[in-house]
């Protein structure tokens, strides 16, 4: 087998928009190709984690994420990938523990942030969640994900005036993001009742 660096760019392209029109076997065999003309290029095992994934195979999903990390160990995407598994598996524990250090390899990086955000939202400890939705706001105040996170816990804590607030706010941010009207609709209902 030769290795074609090439063969594995095209390959990983070809599997990343495989996987974005969730055409995910022939994305799956993309990323293997790819895998097959450079095994060390890291981005297909990262896609592989993602796709699995999305077919909700989280143990071929950690597999590959795991794989991704043993090439680049410093990626916080990989880490925030981990994350994001086990938080599907409900294991909280090792999803923090990866968001975590996906935190210390990119200090900088809103996601990991909003991971626990959310991680904390699941777990209904409030004030943590509004602490890491407020950092991942500091970082990057145009995403709005962010303040929809924000809102929910609001509503949760029926603190509804502050949560109108930043759904508001992320609808404004995005005027596409539908996430938002569903929430203010929905806490003004609650509001009322």
């Amino acid at each position: 087998m030769s290795i074609n660096p090439e063969h594995a760019k095209a390959n990983n392209l070809k599997g990343n928009t495989s996987a974005n029109n969730q055409e995910y076997t022939k994305a799956i065999a993309f990323y293997n190709k790819a895998i097959e003309s450079d095994p060390a290029f890291v981005f297909p095992y990262n896609g592989l984690g993602n796709t699995y994934y999305w077919l909700k195979d989280y143990d071929k999903a950690i597999e590959f994420y795991n794989k991704a990390i043993e090439i680049d160990p410093s990626d916080a995407v990989y880490l925030i990938g981990l994350g994001n598994t086990y938080s599907k598996l409900k294991n909280y524990d090792k999803a923090i523990e990866f968001y975590n250090k996906a935190i210390e390899f990119d200090p900088g990086y809103a996601g990991p942030y909003y991971n626990l955000g959310l991680t904390y939202y699941d777990l209904k400890i409030y004030d943590e969640a509004i602490g890491f939705y407020n950092r991942a706001i500091e970082i990057d105040p145009n995403n709005p994900s962010y303040f929809n996170g924000l809102g929910n816990v609001y509503d949760d804590l029926k603190k509804y005036d502050e949560a109108i607030e930043y759904f508001k706010k992320a609808i404004e941010i995005n005027p596409d993001y539908a996430f938002p009207y569903y929430n203010f609709s929905s806490t003004i209902i609650g509001e009322r009742l």
